[in-house]
């Protein structure tokens, strides 16, 4: 079982270093930060039966004419990171 967001800033808070660990408080105050902020949204560009690419989360098209380049990293409606292509 995977540990959630909440639940290792909830054990990070527990397990807080005294004050003689300034650095790692320090570190331990990142890191709850960056596990507060929203997780990124993933996708796959998938195409259709009339060849047009769309991105698996927000469904937007970019149509054949447009020769999508199959690497790019993010959907450019949604900004999801796209993790690959199917077809």
């Amino acid at each position: 079982m995977t540990m959630t967001r909440e639940e290792a800033i909830d054990v990070l808070k527990k397990n807080y270093p005294d004050s003689c660990y300034e650095l790692l408080r320090e570190a331990v105050d990142v890191a709850i930060e960056a596990l507060k902020q929203p997780e990124p949204k993933k996708g796959k560009w998938e195409c259709d039966e009339n060849g047009d690419w769309h991105c698996s989360v927000c469904r937007a098209i970019v149509e054949r004419d447009e020769q999508i380049n199959h690497y790019w990293q993010y959907c450019y409606h949604c900004g999801a990171k796209m993790e690959g292509e199917t077809c």
